[in-house]
Order: structure tokens, then sequence, then C-alpha cells
């Protein structure tokens, strides 16, 4: 087959210049032939492929006889990838283009049937482009010429001009179009560029938005359902959430010329709440203080005050929290609550632990049945105390206290409602107040001035923590010694890794309690300001400070006891 000037077509197509007519066709038998032979691979899609119907179908034998009709592909020298199409759009717009070829085919066959009238004899090739649905494709289908006429290169220009494609023209496609049977192909001469689309941001959290309630089996085997996990608690600059920003995407262009933007992307929605930010770089959100983290209104939020709607039982677990505690009910029997701040419970407490940082407060009172204690950093205030242990380092205040031990570095004072202090062990550092102290049936109450017994129940607990550690180092320092003797054996270098880590682990913890204890024990009340003042004192009361002893014999009303250092006795004012 003769071959064109590719060069020369795609000069006038980009300059528009006179178009020469390109030779004749040689050989024109030979190319009815080849295309008859010539069928779609096994392999190409079945959506690329049709079979000529109709009046194509009769313009195919007028021009090639009895020879075998050619299958039509929409991927003629090209994928399907390249064409930037799935199967089922292409299935599309082979439907298409065979309903527009038919009606050119029909065109086609008056011209035929019109100049067969007239005797003209020759009729030129007439080439047809079509562009795809989105106008992201272009395919040329040559008629062939009738007769002595030819194909002339305008021909083809005209019909890109004609159907408005100006960019993505395939040189590989022209080349086909020229250099193989190029009658009854539908050949793909021009491939647009799609727009790649961008990415929006995204949000990747680090936290559940719902805390799982994972019930844990104590030493026994046993669920342990007041060790359910109920806070969710973080630290400041804490990382909540990991932010993608998005990624733009960039333009496409039809083979029209026309430019086809991608879908706008957008940025994350971020659920920022209170006390949380986004980085300066965008990529993280993060706690701007320690507290309590929870989901609310679509956004993260860190609140230093945990509340409990309801009672600390089964449905919250145990509580341990860095910031302030408001507990809207009560604290059943069994459980603790540990907060580093303040600690408030609207309800009453029940045979449970509570301690606080700060100050606790309880609305109601405590039901203790012997078991239940309270521990404040700072003061206490209840409405009553029964049966329970209360340490506080700063005062105590109640309208009742009956049969409690209560412990407190400043005053305790019960004046305000009932003002009762009934049987118990009551220890202060400076004083104790209330209307009544003891009983008319003569329970015995005993109170204790001129100690700081928060502290010292601080320095029990670390003389049994050092007590504690020194037992773990000791048992260390035989294992390391057993250890050091099998260096060189299978899996002893990890062992011994191990033990020296929770050596030095167990040294600093004890260099910190060595530190806290020595801060401690030098601190000592002002035992001049100890004393003690009731409405009523009743019998069998007892008031202690150093070797002092006081005892109400007979009742007392308007009573004070002061504690006269020099003489180191205790006196009772009239």
């Amino acid at each position: 087959m003769a071959k064109w000037n590719i060069g020369a077509f795609l000069r006038t197509l980009t300059k528009g210049a006179e178009m020469k007519n390109f030779p004749p066709v040689e050989q024109a038998e030979e190319d009815r032939s080849a295309l008859a032979q010539e069928r779609c691979p096994a392999a190409e899609d079945a959506a690329a492929r049709s079979e000529l119907k109709g009046a194509l179908l009769e313009v195919w034998r007028q021009w090639a006889g009895r020879n075998l009709p050619p299958v039509l592909s929409l991927t003629t020298g090209k994928q399907m990838e390249d064409l930037h199409m799935d199967a089922q759009t292409l299935e599309k717009e082979r439907v298409r283009l065979m309903v527009m070829l038919e009606k050119d085919a029909q065109k086609r066959l008056a011209v035929i049937e019109k100049a067969e009238k007239n005797k003209g004899g020759s009729i030129d090739a007439v080439c047809r482009v079509y562009l795809s649905r989105d106008k992201m494709a272009a395919w040329s289908f040559v008629f062939p010429p009738v007769g002595e006429g030819e194909l002339h290169g305008e021909t083809i220009g005209k019909a890109l001009e004609e159907s408005g494609v100006t960019t993505g023209i395939d040189p590989a496609s022209m080349v086909c179009i020229f250099q193989e049977p190029q009658y009854f192909k539908l050949v793909p001469i021009a491939i647009g560029t799609p727009p790649v689309e961008g990415v929006s941001g995204s949000v990747t959290e680090r936290y559940p938005r719902e805390i799982a309630h994972e019930v844990k089996l104590d030493e026994n085997g046993v669920a342990d359902y007041r060790a359910l996990n109920y806070v969710q608690v973080v630290e400041k600059d804490a990382v909540i959430c990991d932010i993608t920003l998005p990624q733009p995407g960039e333009a496409g262009v039809r083979v029209d010329g026309k430019v086809v933007e991608p879908k706008p992307v957008r940025a994350a929605r971020v659920p920022a709440g209170k006390n949380t930010a986004v980085t300066e770089d965008g990529l993280r959100l993060i706690a701007t203080r320690d507290g309590h983290l929870t989901f609310v209104n679509e956004t993260f939020q860190v609140s230093p005050l945990l509340e409990i709607q309801g009672d600390v039982d089964y449905s919250t677990g145990n509580i341990d929290f860095s910031g302030d505690v408001h507990i809207c009910g009560d604290v059943r029997e069994n459980f603790t609550v540990h907060a580093q701040g303040t600690v408030t419970v609207d309800g009453l407490v029940e045979a449970a632990t509570v301690e606080a940082g700060g100050d606790l407060v309880i609305a109601r009172g405590v039901v203790g049945d012997g078991r239940a204690l309270l521990k404040s950093n700072g003061c206490v205030r209840v409405r009553y105390l029964e049966n329970c242990a209360v340490y506080a380092k700063g005062d105590i205040y109640a309208d009742c206290i009956i049969a409690s031990r209560i412990f407190s570095d400043s005053s305790i004072d019960v004046t305000s409602g009932r003002g009762s202090i009934i049987g118990g062990a009551l220890t202060a550092a400076v004083s104790i107040k209330a209307h009544t102290i003891g009983a008319q049936s003569g329970r015995k109450t005993e109170l204790t001035l001129g100690i700081l017994p928060y502290v010292q129940n601080e320095l029990r607990d670390i003389k049994e923590d050092l007590y504690t550690i020194n037992s773990e180092k000791s048992r260390l320092d035989q294992e390391l010694a057993y250890l050091e003797q099998k260096q060189g054996m299978e899996g002893i270098s990890e062992k011994l890794a191990k033990a020296r880590m929770r050596w030095s682990v167990l040294r600093i913890k004890e260099q910190q309690l060595v530190k806290r204890r020595e801060r401690l024990q030098p601190m000592a009340p002002d035992i001049s300001r100890c004393r003690i003042e009731g409405e009523i004192i009743y019998p069998v009361t007892s008031l202690e400070v150093q070797t002092a002893i006081w005892t109400a014999t007979t009742v007392r009303r308007n009573c004070k006891v002061v504690y006269d250092a020099k003489m180191d006795e205790l006196r009772e004012l009239h």
C-alpha cells in the first residue's frame, strides 16, 4: 500500500496551509482483500466491536463485492485504557457511533445512487469524525471512493475542523489511517486528557468517640465490673486527630480544546471543640490542657471537669481522673473515685473510697458501714459522717459525725445543722468545735489535738512503700547475681537487662519517697492553739494533747478546753 505524506498533512492541520491531493490508492483490490481478512484480535473486549449492518453493509458490498465485511473496532491500535473508558462506557459509545454511521452510510448511498443516475461515474472518498459523548475521544471513519475517485488530504482536515477537534490528535492513529487499509475502520484519531481528580481532606481519629467498657478479670479470674474504663484521660498536647490536607486535582482538556475542571476538593471538617486546637501546620488536632476527652455535638472536647450524670456504679466503673470530678448521683458500695482535683458528690457515699487531690464536697453524707474511706488534700465538706474514716489536710466541716474516725491537719468544725459528734475518734492539729460532743448514753468519744494525722498517714504510707521497694530490690540483687554468673547462655542477656532496668526504676522511686519523707518529718502543729469547744459535752468524752489528758466527768455546758503549753496541761475555761 502506498504511504501518504504524514508530515505535510499534519502541517496543514496545524498551520492551515493548502493541502495537496494525496496520491491515489494503489492496489485497491489487495486493500479490499486485506480489509476483508482483517478481524479484531481475540483478546479485544467485545464492547469495542461491531458487525457491519444496514446501509453500512450495503456501502461495503458496493465497494468490496462478495468479500467478507470487517468487524468495526473502537480501539483500533489502542487499548481500552488509552481511551480512558471502561467497558460499559465503551459499549454505549459503540451504540451511538453505529447509529451515526448508519445515518452517514444512508447519505453515502444516496450520493452514490444520484451519481449513478447522473452517470457521474467517480466519487471521492469522504471522511467523518465522531466525538464521544464527553468529547474526550474522536474516531475517524473513511467511506471509500467510487470509480476513479480519490482520498484527498483536505478531506480529513476538513472533517476534523467540522467536528471541532483541535487538540489531542494522535500521530500513531494518523499513521494507522494511511499505512493500513484506511477504509471501513474506526480509528481513534484524537484522545483528550481527562482531569486528575483531587483528594478532599480527611481526619483520622486516634481516640474512640464512645468508650468501650472492657471487663477485666481479677487475680482469681473473676470479672471485676468495678474496673470498667469510663474515663478517657488525655494530657496537654496529646494528638487527638491526624488531619490530611486536601490535594487539588489537575484540569483536563477535551478534544475540542475546552478545559475540564476536576471536581472541587474540600478541606476536612475537623471536630475541634473546647480545649482543643489545630496545630500551625494544620496536620493535627491536639488537646490544649489535661482533662477528660469526650465527643459531644460532633466535636472532641477536653473538659477539666469529669461529670458523671448518675451514680458511680457498674455502669461507670471506678473513676480515676486527673482533674475535677462532679458526681450527680451516689458513690455505690465497693467503688473507688480518685481525682487530682476537687470531687463533688451530689448524693451520698456508701462503703466506698473517695480520694481528692483538692477539696471533697458531699452534699448528703456518708453511710460507711465501717468500710468507707475519704481522703482530701484540701478541705472536706459533708452533711453527715457515719461509720467511716476521713483524712483531710485542711479543715473538715460536717453537720453530724457518728462513730467515725476523723483526721484533720487543721480543724474539725461541726457547728452547722445538728452539730453533733457522737462516739468515734477525732484527731486534729488545732481545734474541734461542735454543738454537742458525746451522748447521754455515755458513748465514748475520743478527741486528740496537737498532731498532724494527714501527714502521719502519709509518712506511714511512705514507710510501707519503702519497705516494699527494699524487699523487691533485695530479691533483684539475688536475681542479678545469679544472671551475671550465667552470662553467655541463651536468653540471659535479655533477662539481665530487664532486671537492671527494674532495679533502676525502684531506685528512682526510693529516692523520691525519701525526699518526700524529709519534707514531711519536720512539720509540727502549733500546740499552743489547741482547744475544743462545745455547747454540751457529755461524760466520758476525753481530750488528749501531748501527755495531757482531760475527761468530762459530768455534763459540761458552754465548755471550752484549752492547752497550756507552759504547764503541759489542759484547762477548762468558764
